[in-house]
């Protein structure tokens, strides 16, 4: 029961996600959302099926009772690619009034359609009553109705209809046009029309069947309670059923042939909903699903949300044989089955044992750790800006969202934490029963105070507001927005203190535990364009209108003008500043004054406002301002994009207590009133919005150093001087003429969500991060440290000198800057560390590909696409991009380009009509000619070619295979579709000449290549991983392969090339079995000789992989084959560290003894207890 509780855990943030989303919406009053003043209560739906397949379209009739709450001439409805009948009517329920629509119009990008009318229908309660008819589809990935067939046990060809378990909450709008607003539920009544030897199931039990004709059946279901329009399901088919003991669980299935593989999904199906009701939801309003309809589809696409009274599976998830199938098979049905059975009651769980718990919890941590070291995993609450923002809901979050959830149950008590799930739902409940009370009072009372009303009627007034904008009521909260935005006017109009209006703001911050902070912000620009508009980015700043000023110098004196008004865009983070006049041309500079209020709260991405203790245990502040991707506007009004670049004057007015650091050196300190000092920074170097930085701390400078930390950790980050000076003097040797800034200052912050970004002149680390202690961590962490280091000093002197032409395209900045940090630390920390990052950058790029497109070059509409770009494709996909340019440009041409390109764009602001990519590409164009005119053919069409190699989505896969009509000769072809224009960089070589590489471009208009290779030799595709796709051999070379890396002749193999065979041979062998285990053991078995830890490094991530398998009886063989090369590999290299050896050594040597251990080796377990009784007996002797 205890598994129960666990998926109960992991899937309750789904329900509360969800009402966060929405209530965002509400706030921010997104067109397509329907408007609040129409109110859908029920629906009466019918729905004909065709009566042959071969018949793509469905009919429907929907009577809808709604409540309109204000006189309208329009009514909106959420449609998806449903046809409407033009011949819509409104009848009122009291008057019988008749409404007749003059026409529809349809939004389609919003999913919205509006019925327009001649009359003007009045306040009261009506039905809307229409027809339509829509597509039913044979996509499985489509939402709607969806057509699947399959072959019965008979081999006939039976189909089923199914509309239900939508990929999102839009989903029902494809089937049935509908007010759909999370908000609001409304009830359903449903009646299907169908074929007669099929059978029609829905949320709820039938009422009714009976026989229309001879070939039509009508069934009527009973009314479901109140729920969303997304939550409506309908199936119908040939499928025949299992029940539950007491009847009132029905499992569908295709036929007689398959029931016994079922029995244990309805096992865990009943004890599932036993344990729910029991357990969480014994109020009979948390339970009142009376029936509900399992229905197990052949081929079906399961990665929907959930219905009322109806869950949908994959024939192929819920299969179980119990002669041949594992028990991890068993567990992940249990997982499976046990969650979609929770949403019917607004949650999920599952059922097993405490083992199979922590198996979860482990799983889970380590993946979500494991990502989040590597990219920004999305915060759990998204942001949605339009229908298609629903559908980015990604899996990311699901994992993250346990964690959090799991720690919190473990902060409670069972008793408390099972409460408070109980109270929250039945909250919910209560929380649209109050709305529909508020929306009933203000029809009698309305919103605003009239001269005439009493006490009481003011009183209520104001206590019903309060609760109804409390409760997330829209108009409520717009017509607050309104008398805010008129008090605000009046102000400035009155010349009253604009500082009175702050005074509300500024006290609910403070109650919030919000860093308030005041600011002033000159402007300088110039007009070319005659605009009287002045927009500005600004986000959560408020403006003091009064203060806005434009100065300017003209006709011997001084001027200055005043705004008409100020336009805050908040979708578009946007303020517009709009004047009489258009600006005059011919001005030298117009000076804009802009006074403004923001606030911080507690660590909110970019923008850290923390309270901490300090040394003595005294509490303190820190702000730390870190202004990645669209932050700036955040602190001052701006002109936040990455294509300006100008300059920066910073001062700061701050408690004379603190310090502060910015971009550049501070030029005056000096004291003034109430125990505030002034700071005062040099003029930055035209740099961009997001390069700007500002800390006020209280930390401790490092000896003489420019490392700035807490006193208690000085010991431990001291060689972040060290390193930081390497990577300079690298840098400087190299690209000496472009070095800028010409100090850096390291500030290490406990607590710090480090982005990765750095900004002009200083950088930010976590404190966790870049703690070292030689006698407690192992090695490989200070090799992450030192590329970490290395990486962020490589954007200050090389990426920072960049504009963009757009956010965009940030990545290649990125991209750049990684890949040096890798030739940094390779020339002075280790000289194969290179080679180790291409490995885990390629394969993690590989790996991550599988499931995610990762175009490097994604469109940019709003701040929150801005925040989207910056995790997953600059941290693992962008440094293997300009690798691969590395390796198939001339050798030198990419070293040279680099520095060309910085010297040439350097503290520019970029024409945004050419992208930056390519500017770069054309440099390294420009370069083949003057540098390798031979090679210039090769290269004639670079920018199509590497622009192609960014755009790319998916990574490629190569099939090599033996040419029957020529045995002396393999072809090689891309295995899946791709894009046309598409050019591939292919190395290779063979046994006869392993040291000497060919190279060939594989594209269009020749999709194949013939290689000579001799018939008893192998061949290796993608030399030394120059390209970012994965090759697959026919059996006969992969065993080729096999042998010859048992040989003593392996290393002839370059070791990365060692690592892409272990790594793509596992890949092919887990994706439908493409490759013989036997083989992928030959392959493996050689590791038992290898030393060399690049080598072994797929290996371990691929042992990760499958450890969840390890504790069950049939992993044995795995286990035993792994246990003896890890024995053999641990023999040869011992387990004890040398004092001198070769770093690489001993993380192999870590790794190795870990992995053996775990497998259940006896030398291992031995040696291990034996050094534990040393270090117990003689701790001195491992100081």
């Amino acid at each position: 029961m205890t598994f129960l509780k666990l998926l109960l855990n992991i899937n309750l943030i789904f329900f509360v996600t969800i009402t966060i989303v929405a209530g965002k919406n509400s706030e921010n009053n997104l067109i397509f959302l329907h408007p609040s003043y129409i109110i859908a209560l029920h629906y009466d739906i019918k729905i004909s099926l065709p009566h042959s397949v071969t018949n793509y379209t469905f009919y429907g009739e929907s009577n809808v009772n709604i409540i309109v709450r204000h006189p309208t001439q329009r009514i909106n409805l959420h449609s998806v690619f449903v046809d409407m009948d033009k011949s819509a009517s409104l009848f009122h329920e009291i008057s019988r009034r008749v409404y007749k629509a003059s026409n529809y119009t349809c939004q389609y990008k919003l999913f919205v359609c509006t019925f327009h009318f001649h009359d003007l229908i009045t306040i009261g309660s009506y039905i809307f009553k229409m027809k339509y008819h829509g597509t039913i589809t044979d996509r499985e990935n489509a939402d709607g109705f969806v057509i699947t067939s399959y072959l019965d046990d008979e081999r006939k060809l039976k189909w089923i209809y199914s509309a239900g378990g939508f990929q999102n909450t839009i989903g029902g709008q494809y089937v049935f046009p509908s007010l759909n607003e999370l908000m609001f539920k409304a009830t359903f009544n449903i009646t299907v029309f169908h074929p007669k030897h099929f059978v029609a199931i829905s949320n709820m039990p039938a009422a009714t069947r009976k026989n229309i004709n001879m070939n039509t059946v009508r069934v009527n279901f009973q009314t479901t309670p109140a729920m969303h329009p997304h939550l409506v399901a309908i199936a119908v088919s040939e499928l025949d059923a299992l029940y539950s003991d007491n009847g009132n669980i029905a499992l569908w299935v295709r036929d007689i042939s398959v029931v016994e593989l079922m029995h244990f999904t309805l096992q865990v199906i009943v004890a599932s909903t036993t344990y729910l009701r029991d357990k969480y939801f014994q109020d009979d309003k948390l339970n009142d699903i009376s029936t509900t309809n399992h229905v197990v589809i052949p081929y079906h696409r399961d990665d929907g949300l959930p219905n009322w009274g109806i869950i949908f599976y994959s024939e192929k998830d819920v299969v179980y044989n119990e002669e041949w199938n594992s028990i991890e098979r068993k567990t992940e049905i249990a997982s499976l089955v046990a969650r979609k059975v929770t949403h019917q009651f607004l949650n999920k769980i599952t059922l097993s044992n405490l083992q199979m718990m922590n198996l979860i919890i482990v799983r889970n941590r380590f993946e979500t750790l494991h990502l989040e070291s590597i990219i920004n995993t999305p915060p759990i609450v998204l942001q949605i800006e339009e229908p298609y923002g629903i559908k980015s809901y990604s899996s990311f979050r699901y994992n993250k969202a346990f964690l959090i959830i799991r720690m919190l149950y473990h902060l409670l008590s069972d008793k408390v934490f099972k409460k408070g799930i109980y109270n929250y739902l039945k909250n919910h409940l209560l929380k649209a029963h109050m709305l529909s009370i508020v929306h009933n009072l203000f029809e009698e009372i309305g919103y605003y105070n009239q001269v005439y009303d009493h006490i009481h009627a003011i009183s209520i007034r104001e206590e019903a507001a309060e609760w109804a904008c409390f409760f997330g009521d829209k108009i409520c909260r717009e017509t607050a927005y309104k008398e805010l935005q008129t008090y605000m006017k009046l102000a400035v109009m009155h010349k009253r203190p604009v500082h009175r209006t702050f005074i509300k703001f500024i006290s609910k911050r403070r109650k919030e535990n919000e860093f308030v902070f005041y600011g002033e912000s000159i402007l300088l620009f110039q007009d070319i364009n005659k605009k009287r508009v002045l927009r500005l980015h600004a986000r959560n700043l408020v403006i003091n209108t009064v203060a806005t000023k434009i100065r300017y110098f003209a006709n011997g004196m001084n001027n200055e003008i005043a705004p008409k008004e100020h336009i805050v865009h908040k979708k578009q983070q946007t303020i517009d500043i709009i004047f009489d006049y258009p600006f005059l041309q011919g001005i030298d500079t117009y000076r804009v004054i802009v006074k403004f209020l923001g606030s911080i709260p507690d660590n909110t991405g970019g923008i850290t406002g923390k309270n901490d203790k300090d040394f003595n245990n005294k509490k303190t502040w820190l702000f730390a301002a870190d202004l990645q991707g669209a932050g700036a506007r955040q602190l001052f009004p701006c002109w936040d994009e990455p294509n300006i670049r100008t300059n920066f004057t910073i001062s700061v007015k701050h408690d004379q207590y603190y310090s502060v650091l910015s971009n550049t050196e501070a030029i005056d300190n000096f004291k003034v009133r109430l125990g505030k000092n002034w700071s005062r920074f040099e003029t930055t170097v035209k740099i961009s919005p997001y390069h700007i930085m500002i800390i006020l701390h209280k930390f401790k400078r490092l000896n003489d150093s420019n490392v700035w930390c807490r006193k208690n950790v000085e010991q431990q980050v001291k060689w972040i001087h060290t390193i930081a000076k390497i990577a300079t003097l690298h840098l400087k040797l190299k690209y000496d003429d472009i070095i800028y800034p010409l100090t850096v200052t390291h500030v290490i912050i406990p607590g710090f969500q480090d982005t990765g970004m750095s900004s002009w002149g200083i950088v930010l680390h976590r404190e966790t991060d870049v703690l070292y202690d030689k006698k407690l961590d192992f090695i490989a962490k200070k090799f992450e440290m030192a590329f970490m280091i290395a990486r962020k000093m490589a954007h200050q002197y090389i990426g920072n000198l960049l504009a963009q032409s757009s956010w965009s395209y940030l990545w290649l900045n990125e991209g750049i800057a990684t890949f040096l940090a890798m030739k940094i630390v390779k020339q002075h920390e280790h000289p194969q560390l290179m080679d180790l990052f291409v490995v885990k950058f390629q394969h993690e790029s590989l790996r991550l590909n599988d499931y995610y497109n990762m175009s490097l070059i994604d469109e940019v509409d709003t701040s929150s696409d801005i925040a989207s770009l910056f995790p997953l494709t600059y941290y693992v996909r962008a440094p293997i991009f300009i690798r691969s340019l590395d390796k198939a440009l001339p050798e030198e041409i990419l070293d040279i380009s680099i520095n060309d390109y910085i010297s040439k764009y350097k503290f520019k602001s970029v024409n945004t009509s050419t992208s930056t990519l390519e500017y770069f590409l054309n440099v390294i164009q420009n370069n083949i000619i003057t540098e390798v005119p031979e090679e210039y053919k090769e290269y004639t069409n670079i920018i199509e070619i590497f622009t192609q190699w960014a755009k790319q989505e998916r990574y490629p896969v190569l099939q090599v295979s033996q040419r029957m009509s020529s045995p002396n000769e393999v072809k090689v072809y891309i295995a899946e579709p791709y894009p046309k224009k598409w050019s591939i960089y292919v190395t290779y070589i063979t046994q006869k000449n392993p040291n000497i590489g060919h190279k060939v471009w594989l594209k269009e208009p020749h999709t194949d290549l013939y290689l000579p290779v001799n018939n008893s030799d192998w061949i290796i595709i993608n030399v030394e991983q120059a390209g970012y796709y994965r090759v697959n051999y026919n059996n006969n070379n992969w065993e080729k392969l096999g042998n010859y890396l048992n040989s003593r002749e392996y290393t002839n193999i370059h070791v990365l090339n060692r690592a892409q065979i272990i790594d793509d041979a596992y890949y092919f062998m887990s994706t439908n079995n493409k490759l013989n285990f036997n083989i992928f053991k030959a392959l493996t078995y050689y590791l038992s000789k290898e030393t060399n830890y690049i080598a072994w490094y797929p290996m371990f991530k691929i042992l990760e992989q499958i450890s969840g398998f390890f504790p069950f009886l049939q992993s044995s063989e795995v286990k035993e084959h792994f246990r003896k090369i890890l024995d053999n590999v641990l023999e040869k290299i011992g387990y004890t560290d040398i004092m001198e050896e070769n770093n690489f050594t001993k993380c192999l040597r870590l790794e190795a003894a870990k992995w053996a251990c775990t497998l259940g080796s006896q030398k291992c377990t031995t040696t291990a207890s034996s050094e534990l009784i040393q270090l117990y007996k003689k701790p001195n002797l491992y100081e």
